[in-house]
């Protein structure tokens, strides 16, 4: 897979990326002066599925196994320091699968596990707790109409509560949520398998356009559930369309940043919100 950016500060800039037979996950550190750190995550680690960096700069990455043995691998949540270091750390709870990861603003990682419906959180000290994305109440949840949420991103908000969004085969939905309980929820239609935050909360994704056609936009949810469509993303050529190919990155200012493909050529999108 191509590299993930995760973050970039003061350090330098953290990302993953998969080999490409698919098998083992190499960590990147690339220093402002042009030093690239990279370890290899092996057996039985690994390739990656989610990363991020917590406030003393280390990156975490979720790990399993290598292509069509995700569900029966050794999955493991690894710690990367900026010199080198790893730690393994096992999910809490046995058998659960770490995906997404994200900084939470209590300062701990917070992982999304499978396959028991989880928040893995991971505090400073090396203690870990579970919590259950649905509180007590089994699937299916009050108030859905399928059984249950199986998200793909995790992105933590200012006041404690996480987006998560969902864009598969079965259902698109966006939820927000504080750890164990379902607190906003909505169905959309379109996937929303890549996402991120802005500086005011919302959430951003970007999908194709209405009726299907060959046109992607940005759309941002905001907390309410109002849905606002962006400009179409723009044509390199007559005739031509972009797609966007990895997760979308925000700003501090707004702006919303992608890597979109077109045939065999990879642009980098940019795109400012119109303030009101």
């Amino acid at each position: 897979m191509p590299a993930t950016l995760v973050a970039a500060d003061a350090d330098g800039v953290w990302a993953y990326g998969d080999t490409s037979d698919g098998e083992q996950c190499i960590v990147s550190l690339i220093r402002p002066g042009g030093h690239v750190m990279q370890r290899t995550l092996g057996h039985p680690t690994g390739v990656c599925h989610g990363g991020a960096v917590d406030r003393s700069g280390n990156l975490w990455v979720s790990a399993g196994g290598p292509e069509g043995s995700y569900e029966t691998c050794p999955c493991r949540l690894v710690e990367v320091s900026p010199s080198g270091a790893l730690t393994v750390h096992l999910p809490d709870t046995s058998g659960a699968r770490p995906t997404a990861v994200a900084l939470g603003t209590d300062g701990a990682i917070w992982v999304l596990e499978f396959n028991e419906h989880l928040y893995g959180r991971y505090a400073a000290d090396g203690s870990s707790t579970s919590v259950g994305l649905g509180g007590d109440v089994p699937p299916p949840y009050p108030g859905t109409p399928h059984w249950g949420l199986v998200p793909s991103q995790l992105l933590a908000r200012p006041d404690g509560t996480f987006w998560l969004a969902q864009g598969s085969r079965c259902c698109n939905a966006v939820a927000l949520s504080s750890p164990g309980n379902w607190v906003v929820r909505y169905l959309l239609p379109f996937q929303a398998s890549v996402a991120a935050m802005s500086p005011d909360s919302a959430l951003w994704t970007v999908n194709y356009d209405r009726g299907g056609l060959p046109t992607q936009r940005l759309v941002r949810t905001a907390v309410n559930g109002q849905l606002e469509r962006s400009a179409a993303l723009p044509a390199p050529a007559p005739g031509q369309s972009l797609d966007a190919t990895g997760p979308l990155a925000a700003t501090t200012n707004g702006a919303i940043w992608m890597v979109a493909a077109s045939g065999s050529a990879n642009y980098v999108v940019r795109y400012q919100p119109v303030s009101t």
